[in-house]
This record gives C-alpha cells, sequence and structure tokens, in this order.
C-alpha cells in the first residue's frame, strides 16, 4: 500500500485540488481502490465528491471523513 500525504499549515494553498486531482487520474489509470481520507474541517473533498457521483466518467475515488480534535506542530 502505496500513501501520499499533502500537508500545509495554510489554508486556500490549494492542498484539496491537486489530492483529488492525483486520486482521479490514479483512479482512471489503476486497477487498484483509491482512498483521499478528508481532514479539512469544511470537508471540500467531501463536498466535491456529493457534486461529482453521477456526473464524471466512473466514480470518483473513495473518501474519508476524519476530524481532527488538536493539531500542533512545532517545528
Amino acid at each position: 500500500m502505496q500513501s501520499i500525504g499533502i500537508l500545509a499549515r495554510k489554508g486556500g494553498a490549494g492542498q484539496n485540488t491537486l489530492t483529488l486531482h492525483w486520486a482521479v487520474k490514479a483512479e482512471l489509470q489503476s486497477t487498484r481502490w483509491i482512498t483521499v481520507i478528508d481532514m479539512d474541517p469544511q470537508q471540500t473533498s467531501v463536498n466535491w465528491s456529493t457534486r461529482t457521483i453521477g456526473r464524471s466518467v466512473g466514480w470518483p475515488p473513495a473518501l474519508l471523513v476524519s476530524h481532527v480534535v488538536s493539531l500542533s506542530c512545532s517545528l
């Protein structure tokens, strides 16, 4: 199993857009299941997936929602 994480401290940097583009491309080119885990409190990926079902050339990648209680990082 291969995992790719896209993280940024700043909102609006394109994390969801990049993630969804990669996931859809991988889904179209692969025989494996692709899953996106949405940790965004705004659930941007979930909203996109809901709007996309039935309009795309196939199904969008599987989507899991994760709620982050607290996230702290010190560099």
